[in-house]
């Protein structure tokens, strides 16, 4: 037990003294053995290294309550002589820690059952390049800008894609004397919050249908009038969204939708958990969008996102993985100003929390600060977005270091997007190298658990190739991509989302490498599964047809190509609004063509609508602002050319 100078008297202290007395019963055992029952334990709700285990007893800093109630659990059944009962322990240990970590004493109720917001890691697997730049103008002016990329939700920071309460910490006795029939639900509580850890450790199915099912049967002999029953309802609805997010079944995401809207409806608006269970109504709607394209969930899910992160009272842990998710659907509509602002607090709010408590705090930050340098890369502020990417690696490479089984999946997609970053300031053999590693690291955690990291294996494989792309090498990017699609097919389906995306990008690649013969088919193929897969007006179709429709100009199949390119276009505009980047591509493109088939006047009043609207989303400096300049004047200059052409005629 450290003295009073090391750690003065107050609640901190009173909390490590509670756990070396938990300590002592156990007999002392060594940090590392510590651990490694902690580690060997499938069913309890967190981890700690052996680094943390010496912290906690040392009282430097307060843990992640998940991680502390399995160093409690542990400790408890090693006592050697008169064993405690487990439950009144947690409920005691709990309550210091909430003490210390700046909360209000718990009254008994050792956790709330409200999961944090499903606060999902923008992991960056793109579509090929679709936007074009004028081809015959000068040297600036055919830089291409890339179309944003399609960013998949991926595994993220320890306890962040869906941080569920502890709930086999145990209920004080006392305040459920009254309802027999809810004893027997917190049975349904532990047996959920088993399942949920080992769904969290391994990625099996099974093992998350398992949970799903504890999950119902607590929901189900919850008192209606009970306090944690909205949250109970969240949970289960976040654990059908996730099992939809793994087999793309939209009846899973239609039922926690309604259990979300059941769960907001329920609480109480004055309960710090409600904002928390706002937002994750919003990020299921986000993705029943994202599924079909239907705008008007977007809108819906952005007003309730805006409604959580405005909404109070908000504990300070859970307010930036709000904020979070509200700067990604900001974004999806072009609101820009409002979406980096949203991703700025959240890393200013974890970048303090992380200052006081850095074991419980700095995974967040990493996480907060890979979405950010997504973000500010999307608005052509690279040089920012890498050093947001190269601290989120260096955070995770240092947390790696400590407990790789926990950390190194983050650290593979902190990799991959940091590859990314560099391409984007040009620094290729720095980016292959960060893509490379990511791929190594995933190829590794696919061996031992293929369920929980083939996907996320062939999204770094993708974000490889693309590094091959931009740096030149067309031979090995394309390998790349044919692999990659194969190993979708073979581990998502042929007809999920990311194969498809797999397929558009392996066309990409032959019409780079000027393969147009195999490029048109394999995008004319993948524009009819996805119109299929996920409807006409899903943006992942959106974006096929538009990359079909470059692919068709430049074939000098000009006329398709621009019929396609209207409609896109159209549709664009239509479901994403038209300040959003996916429009304003598409707009460049027609605006292109049209000076291609001999319309230079229109093709330059096109662009000079194109520069005023870009300058006021993107900015005047963005690269996209910077091409449209350059082929808005090339374009004029042709209208100029032709004029003085006439005149002498």
């Amino acid at each position: 037990m450290p003295d009073e100078q090391q750690l003065p008297p107050g609640p901190r202290r009173d909390l490590a003294a509670a756990l070396h007395d938990l300590y002592a019963l156990a007999g002392k055992p060594a940090a590392r053995t510590i651990s490694a029952w902690i580690r060997d334990q499938d069913d309890l709700p967190g981890t700690l290294s052996h680094e943390g285990v010496s912290a906690v007893l040392r009282g430097s800093g307060t843990p992640r309550w998940a991680n502390l109630e399995s160093l409690v659990r542990v400790l408890v059944e090693q006592q050697r002589v008169g064993k405690a009962d487990i439950d009144i322990v947690v409920t005691r240990i709990h309550t210091l820690w909430r003490i210390a970590d700046g909360g209000p004493p718990s009254a008994g109720e050792p956790s709330p059952a409200a999961p944090d917001p499903q606060e999902t890691e923008q992991y960056e697997e793109t579509v090929s390049d679709a936007e074009t730049s004028q081809p015959g103008a000068a040297p600036a002016a055919r830089a291409t800008s890339q179309l944003p990329g399609r960013h998949r939700k991926a595994r993220s920071s320890d306890g962040n894609t869906l941080d569920w309460a502890p709930w086999n910490s145990g209920i004080d006795k006392r305040l459920w004397r009254s309802s027999r029939k809810w004893g027997a639900s917190m049975t349904s509580r532990d047996q959920a919050s088993s399942a949920w850890a080992r769904f969290k450790r391994t990625g099996s199915l099974a093992d998350l249908d398992a949970a799903i099912s504890a999950f119902q049967a607590a929901a189900q002999t919850a008192p209606l009038d009970h306090l944690d029953r909205a949250a109970i309802l969240s949970n289960l609805s976040g654990a059908l969204r996730t099992r939809f997010e793994r087999t793309g079944s939209l009846a899973d995401l239609d039922q926690a939708i309604a259990l979300a809207e059941q769960a907001a409806g329920e609480g109480s608006t004055d309960n710090s958990r409600h904002p928390a269970i706002l937002s994750n109504l919003s990020g299921a709607l986000r993705a029943r969008f994202e599924r079909t394209g239907n705008r008007s969930d977007l809108d819906r899910a952005i007003a309730l996102a805006e409604r959580a992160a405005s909404e109070g009272p908000i504990e300070a842990s859970r307010h930036p993985a709000i904020l979070s998710n509200l700067a990604t659907m900001l974004s999806e509509v072009g609101r820009w100003e409002e979406a980096l602002a949203a991703a700025e607090e959240a890393v200013h709010i974890r970048r303090q929390l992380a200052e006081t408590n850095p074991d419980a705090y700095e995974p967040d930050l990493a996480l907060s600060l890979s979405n950010l340098g997504t973000m500010l890369s999307e608005v052509g502020r690279w040089e920012e977005a890498l050093a947001a990417a190269e601290e989120a690696v260096h955070i995770r490479r240092q947390l790696a270091e400590t407990n790789p089984d926990a950390y190194e999946p983050d650290l593979a997609l902190s990799l991959s997007n940091l590859g990314n970053r560099m391409s984007e300031v040009g620094r290729w053999e720095e980016a292959l190298a960060a893509a490379e590693e990511a791929v190594h690291i995933h190829q590794q955690l696919a061996e031992t658990n293929p369920d929980a990291y083939a996907p996320d294996l062939t999204a770094s494989q993708s974000n490889l190739a693309r590094a091959y792309l931009a740096a030149g090498d067309l031979y090995r990017a394309t390998q790349l991509y044919e692999r990659t699609l194969v190993d979708s097919e073979r581990v998502l389906g042929p007809n999920h989302p990311d194969t498809l995306i797999s397929r558009n990008n392996l066309a990409g690649a032959y019409e780079s490498a000027g393969d147009l013969g195999r490029a048109i088919p394999l995008y004319e193929r993948t524009l009819v599964d996805f119109e299929r897969v996920l409807g006409p007006n899903h943006p992942d179709t959106l974006n096929a047809g538009g990359s079909l429709a470059v692919s068709y100009a430049q074939a000098g199949r000009i006329d398709e190509a621009i019929t396609l390119l209207e409609r896109v276009t159209a549709d664009f505009e239509r479901v994403l609004g038209p300040d959003h980047p996916h429009t304003l591509s598409a707009r460049n493109n027609l605006a292109l063509w049209r000076g291609e088939v001999g319309d230079a006047a229109g093709a330059a009043a096109a662009f000079a609508d194109l520069l005023a609207d870009r300058e006021r989303v993107l900015g005047p400096e963005h690269p996209d602002t910077l091409t449209t300049r350059e082929n808005l004047a090339h374009w004029r200059e042709q209208v100029r050319g032709a004029a003085v052409h006439q005149s002498t005629d």
